[in-house]
């Protein structure tokens, strides 16, 4: 077989997010298994000095202009890229981005889902998009029901694109993505030395300050019982300048301000120790196509007290506290329980690393090969 894998994630500034994450996750995979397969992977920008992760994938360049608007960039794909994938005889596109699934009888498609959050939060994301985004984002969901089979990063995925876009199920393929393993693990994190600027005792969220993230929670919860726990509270996350006021406006008023610490950016070879020394990760997320902090967390031999709400059930399992997204007082009950209690954050800590396990790029690789052989 010869798979034609968009990694065109790794040449914008998706490289820095999840998609990113998932693409250079992948090819890890593949590169693993990559005696199987002749896999190929294509670019669609005109830059070619983009940095790339490791790996012993082929490469094809199919160079496009180096910033071009966005329905330019959709005549392209339709006019052009699917007649460029047949020249070179691929069998089947597996497109990362639905922007770039494009559809001719020469190859089978391919396409990986993650979430559908901007159908479920419009006025926080589709509403402020620009009329070129619009169509993209209609363009990209149109996509999803032409392709012949949609990989999903988890079974709510699935459940909504199946709800939401009228998918044939059996169209979907559930295959959970894995993590990073050599840079968050428990041993890693506990011998590293760094980040002396953060409170002896914390409790820790990774995440941005939107709303479906709902991180209003973890103040007002934290708020309840900080007088009674030595645990400060430490956010890390890129938020906009409003946002921050915001939530600064929220610390001052519980009183809380001595005892919250914002960093809008951390490194990401930073984060295992975050992670490691805090006493539990808190994650009240409405809405998650998988999230990819609390494994992390786990990994990392982090407590966690997360939502039972999306995907994150999937994730943590019983490895972690869930609880009801909208219940504060449950968080603020679970916080002050896990850091009260050294025998279950050490029952947390053996589970969650435990849990991590399970999750693994190698394996994921090896269940899309079958996915790709089942199309043949």
């Amino acid at each position: 077989m010869r798979i034609c894998l968009d990694a065109t994630a790794l040449d914008t500034a998706h490289k820095y997010r999840g998609i990113g994450n998932y693409v250079g996750g992948l090819l890890k995979g593949f590169s693993q298994i990559s005696e199987r397969l002749d896999i190929r992977f294509l670019r669609l920008r005109h830059d070619s000095l983009g940095t790339f992760r490791e790996t012993h994938t082929k490469t094809v360049f199919i160079r496009r202009p180096k910033k071009p608007s966005i329905r330019f960039q959709w005549l392209l794909n339709e006019l052009i890229l699917g007649r460029e994938i047949a020249h070179l005889k691929m069998d089947i596109l597996h497109s990362t981005r639905a922007e770039t699934l494009v559809h001719r009888k020469e190859f089978m498609t391919v396409a990986t889902a993650y979430d559908l959050i901007q159908l479920f939060y419009p006025t926080d994301y589709f509403s402020l998009f620009s009329i070129d985004k619009k169509l993209s984002f209609k363009i990209s969901l149109c996509n999803y029901t032409k392709a012949n089979h949609i990989i999903a990063i988890s079974e709510c995925t699935k459940n909504d694109f199946v709800k939401h876009l009228g998918i044939d199920p059996k169209k979907i393929s559930v295959i959970y993505p894995g993590f990073d393993k050599t840079l968050f693990n428990c041993e890693r994190s506990l011998n590293d030395n760094d980040g002396n600027t953060i409170p002896k005792k914390y409790f820790l969220y990774v995440g941005s300050s939107e709303r479906r993230k709902n991180s209003d929670a973890i103040i007002e919860a934290y708020a309840m019982v900080a007088g009674k726990l030595d645990e400060d509270l430490v956010f890390v996350g890129k938020a906009t300048d409003g946002e921050n006021r915001r939530t600064i406006a929220k610390v001052e008023k519980l009183g809380i301000s001595g005892r919250f610490h914002k960093f809008d950016f951390v490194k990401e070879e930073e984060l295992p120790t975050l992670y490691a020394r805090a006493t539990a990760f808190v994650f009240p997320s409405l809405y998650e196509g998988f999230g990819l902090p609390a494994l992390e967390a786990m990994a990392c031999g982090c407590p966690v007290i997360a939502s039972n709400t999306s995907s994150l059930p999937e994730v943590v399992g019983d490895a972690g506290i869930l609880i009801d997204p909208l219940h504060t007082e449950g968080f603020a009950q679970a916080m002050e329980k896990v850091a009260g209690d050294a025998v279950l954050r050490n029952l947390l800590k053996e589970k969650g690393i435990n849990r991590a396990r399970m999750f693994d790029w190698e394996a994921s690789a090896e269940q899309i090969i079958k996915v790709y052989e089942n199309l043949q």
